[in-house]
């Protein structure tokens, strides 16, 4: 196969989160990865004599790590999150990515969302920002589309 001329980088991936009025807020400019895993629920069924298995598939999930940059401005990642996690009970949230930017005929990929962990390391000899990482668990279906807008 001849190698593709259409690739395309993360550098404009455009990623938003609800916040707690329910608005979906860009935090594309405190964020710089986004690690989704699309995963099923698996099964294998065997015979007696079959020299191959076969498979039975049901339930879909999804998983989305988030790497953020710490800052101190509201309404960036970071104060959503931490919001977020704080927050009694902490509910479930609408999380957005575009890819490979948010212009029409791009990937739009949006759900909702329980926020399961928010970890931080921070080390004071380093004059790099802190990188806190929240891992995202979907609650319902995960739609994906074309963006049109």
């Amino acid at each position: 196969m001849i190698m593709t001329t259409t690739g395309y980088n993360a550098c404009d991936v455009s990623l938003w989160l609800d916040n707690p009025a329910g608005v979906l807020t860009d935090i594309s400019g405190s964020s710089n990865t986004i690690n989704v895993s699309f995963t099923k629920d698996m099964a294998r069924k065997d015979a007696f004599g079959s020299v191959w298995g076969h498979r039975y598939e049901c339930l879909k999930d999804c998983k989305v790590q988030l790497n953020i940059i710490c800052s101190e401005t509201n309404s960036e990642a970071w104060d959503l999150l931490v919001d977020w996690w704080f927050a009694q009970p902490s509910g479930k949230r609408t999380l957005t990515w575009y890819q490979p930017d948010k212009n029409v005929g791009s990937d739009k990929f949006s759900g909702e969302f329980r926020i399961q962990d928010l970890g931080e390391n921070m080390e004071a000899g380093k004059a790099e920002p802190i990188g806190p990482v929240a891992t995202l668990l979907c609650d319902g279906e995960v739609t994906h589309v074309t963006n049109a807008t």
